[in-house]
């Protein structure tokens, strides 16, 4: 249903149940959209879901009805500073959020707004483009990330705060890390002190972490002990990231290492943590080299692809194994 005044959203009982699909505000067919279409298209797909487009100020006829949606797309809102001005106890049961070209928009939560009940449990998926002027993914301590499992940042040029170590504690689910044209971007992990570095965390759903055209980035976790079982990394166009550390690179979970050659080559290793013979050999297997003159989302697709047919083949296997068994007895 199309509302083009988020006025009449007002006028809805409290009792009554929305289980459609919602856009609301100043809705234009563009012809470019910086958002991918696949996820223009899953968002689509999502039951109870609201689009707010072309906003400006916080209309109260959304606000008192976000509680009932599971999925926000907030596209292009003129004046919002943070998803705190909507006040996160209305936020209670999103599950999805993707936010492109707020630019007004310095931060997605304000931790002087963060709910202490269950308004803070829900969310496990956010994508974020194009904010012009987005500075830290959150302020303060904040539980709003508490159930999070993906995070994907894109052409956000002004960025420099992903994790802190509050938040680093509140990410126990988090499986997927995305981060791509920030170039003020230099760890994921920031305002760490020398002492603090020495505290341990782990990030036991963490399996994935994709770094792409970073120029700044100089280490991913800033020198902090994280724990983690990631089993695919994906680098490109990150110069200044010449050395992984133990911590940032697992020989026990990694499975996948995607990056550019000449790169890869230039890293150094560092003895202390390594050893004299440097890289170990079972990085040199896993790893898989990508062409700087193709286009860089075309490969990492065809890398998925070739995934997701390993591991089909690898369930036929196994099922044709059992069933063999299964006529020997």
């Amino acid at each position: 249903i199309y509302v083009p005044k988020a006025d009449l959203l007002e006028f809805i009982p409290a009792q009554s149940s929305l289980n459609f699909r919602l856009v609301v505000g100043q809705h234009m067919r563009r012809l470019i959209s910086r958002v991918p279409p696949e996820l223009e298209t899953k968002f689509k797909h999502c039951d109870y879901s609201i689009k707010f487009v072309n906003g400006v100020n916080v209309p109260n006829g959304v606000k008192m009805n976000l509680w009932r949606f599971k999925a926000l797309y907030l596209d292009r809102h003129m004046t919002i500073k943070s998803l705190s001005d909507f006040d996160l106890r209305n936020l209670w049961g999103l599950e999805v959020c993707i936010l492109a070209e707020c630019n007004e928009m310095e931060t997605i939560v304000s931790g002087s707004n963060s709910p202490d009940g269950p308004a803070s449990l829900m969310l496990k998926f956010l994508s974020v483009f194009y904010m012009k002027n987005l500075r830290s993914v959150c302020e303060g301590s904040s539980s709003f990330f508490l159930c999070l499992k993906s995070i994907a940042l894109h052409t956000c040029p002004m960025l420099t705060t992903i994790f802190t170590l509050d938040s680093l504690k509140k990410l126990s689910f988090l499986e997927e890390i995305i981060v791509e044209d920030c170039p003020k971007v230099t760890t994921l992990i920031s305002h760490a002190t020398p002492e603090q570095k020495s505290v341990f965390f782990f990030l036991p759903k963490l399996r994935i972490i994709s770094l792409l055209y970073l120029p700044e980035l100089v280490n991913i976790f800033n020198g902090m002990h994280v724990e983690h079982d990631v089993e695919k990394m994906v680098f490109y166009y990150c110069p200044k990231l010449q050395s992984l550390s133990q911590w940032e690179l697992s020989k026990a979970s990694v499975k996948i290492i995607i990056g550019e050659s000449v790169w890869w080559e230039a890293l150094k290793w560092n003895a202390a943590e390594w050893g004299d013979a440097g890289r170990p050999n079972v990085f040199e297997r896993i790893f898989s080299p990508i062409s700087e003159e193709a286009d860089i989302m075309t490969q990492l697709a065809a890398h998925q692809e070739t995934q997701l047919s390993t591991d089909h083949d690898e369930f036929l296997v196994i099922t044709v194994f059992f069933l063999f068994l299964y006529l020997m007895f």
